[in-house]
């Protein structure tokens, strides 16, 4: 019997990988998801995957429209158990897998799986990685955490080898059964230190006896518990200069990679590190870079008008904040911040070390926090948005307030000056922003403001 998939919460950002990996597979799949009529549900209606409202009963017309499939269902985290498609499900006699487990059951069925893990950077890196192997040839699977330029965060490909972006947030890091491993840092944020240390530990512990770890930035502790050899890749690559772009250098020739920020230069080395181990000459790999499309809100311009510069970037915890912020300042212009918290809970325990990674920017510059989004279901607020503000305050005094979201084109064009940069970073809805914020900033450009001094 041939099977049919439905995708709940088909939206989000691994939902839409998985959706994307079936599409290419030439499966039937169709989807549901609360926010149906925009975003990453848009692309995929376009690729014609069926995309239902949320609780309008698509699961069960999907099963009605194709009586000769077994219909696998598939559940985003994300997606409650009370949420009337999982009602729906036991109702017809559909067992629901997760996400992870899917994932990480396809993945490990593969003969060569190269997994990027750690704190940050994992996104750009399995979408470098990914970049290099498919303008190679080597036609590789991937699933990851951002588009590529315009292409999906999700592809199936012909060959035996598989990338995935795998999660260390919700523990489930430890089901990849990866060959070649990629490991970016470490921080807390999602959870403690010792509780992430114990995790890869396990993950590394199940690695094939040939299998190879590669790293970037590697915490002492873990190298230390590790009976598995880690293998720098510090020194491969160097960086002659960073901004909008980084110029990088081997062998003597200086390739021009279009990334902002430092920081992407970490993510470079290891990710043609990584294809140096899979076959493919350094040379190769930066030359093809030379025409990387860029992911999805990682340090992402989005536009430029009247001098002032909009990027986008999906930095949402201290660290990440922190490493944004330095970032925007290698463009050499004025900064102007904004930042929409990502949960209460989250917001609620980082809350110190927010007040601290903001209090410690230059006081000409304008940091502008928005309310805490709310994505749904019940949550303790703990904390709400203009607390974090008066907070934050009290350390920078050059901060706004922005209670409704969609006030913030308008109050980033009031804050603006010629010579700026605006930053638009967290990890939700402030990215629906960026055109909105780019017209304000050109309405406003009209009126000539200036740099102050």
């Amino acid at each position: 019997m041939k099977e049919a998939f439905f995708l709940l919460g088909v939206g989000g950002m691994g939902m839409s990988a998985l959706a994307n990996y079936l599409l290419d597979r030439g499966e039937l799949v169709a989807g549901s998801d609360r926010d149906y009529h925009r975003g990453r549900c848009l692309i995929l209606r376009d690729r014609g995957l069926s995309v239902y409202q949320q609780g309008a009963g698509g699961l069960t017309r999907f099963v009605s429209a194709n009586p000769d499939c077994e219909i696998r269902v598939v559940r985003s985290p994300a997606v409650e158990a009370t949420t009337p498609e999982m009602l729906d499900a036991s109702v017809l006699g559909l067992s629901v897998e997760e996400r992870v487990s899917f994932l990480t059951r396809t993945f490990n069925a593969s003969q060569i799986r190269v997994a990027v893990v750690g704190s940050a950077g994992k996104t750009t890196t399995a979408a470098l990685l990914s970049y290099i192997l498919v303008a190679c040839g080597k036609d590789p699977s991937y699933a990851i955490g951002g588009m590529i330029g315009r292409e999906a965060n999700g592809r199936w490909g012909r060959s035996d080898l598989f990338v995935v972006e795998a999660d260390e947030s919700d523990g489930s890091v430890t089901h990849y059964r990866a060959d070649l491993v990629l490991f970016t840092n470490l921080f807390s944020e999602h959870r403690s230190l010792d509780e992430l240390r114990c995790a890869f530990l396990a993950m590394f512990s199940q690695m094939p006896n040939e299998g190879v770890i590669l790293y970037s930035g590697m915490d002492e502790t873990l190298a230390l518990m590790s009976q598995r050899p880690l293998i720098p890749v510090r020194g491969l690559l160097t960086l002659s200069s960073a901004g909008a772009s980084l110029k990088i250098r081997w062998d003597h020739r200086t390739f021009n990679i279009p990334l902002a920020g430092a920081h992407n230069f970490l993510n470079v080395e290891l990710a043609v590190a990584a294809a140096n181990r899979l076959g493919i000459e350094p040379q190769e790999s930066l030359r093809f870079l030379e025409s990387f499309p860029g992911v999805e809100h990682r340090m992402v311009r989005v536009g430029e008008t009247g001098g002032i510069l909009v990027y986008s970037d999906f930095a949402h915890s201290p660290d990440e904040i922190r490493v944004s912020y330095e970032s925007s300042l290698e463009l050499n212009h004025r900064v102007i911040y904004a930042y929409q918290p990502h949960g209460y809970k989250p917001t609620y325990v980082q809350r110190h070390a927010l007040v601290e990674v903001f209090g410690a920017m230059r006081p000409t510059d304008t940091l502008v926090l928005t309310d805490i989004y709310y994505g749904g279901g019940t949550v303790e607020r703990d904390i709400t948005g203009e607390e974090l503000y008066n907070l934050v305050r009290n350390r920078h005094s050059n901060t706004h307030f922005v209670p409704l979201i969609v006030d913030l084109p308008r109050v980033l064009a009031e804050v603006a000056y010629d010579g700026s940069v605006v930053i638009l970073a967290g990890a939700r809805t402030i990215f629906d922003y960026g055109e909105e914020t780019l017209a304000a900033l050109k309405l406003r450009s009209s009126q000539n403001r200036k740099q102050p001094e």
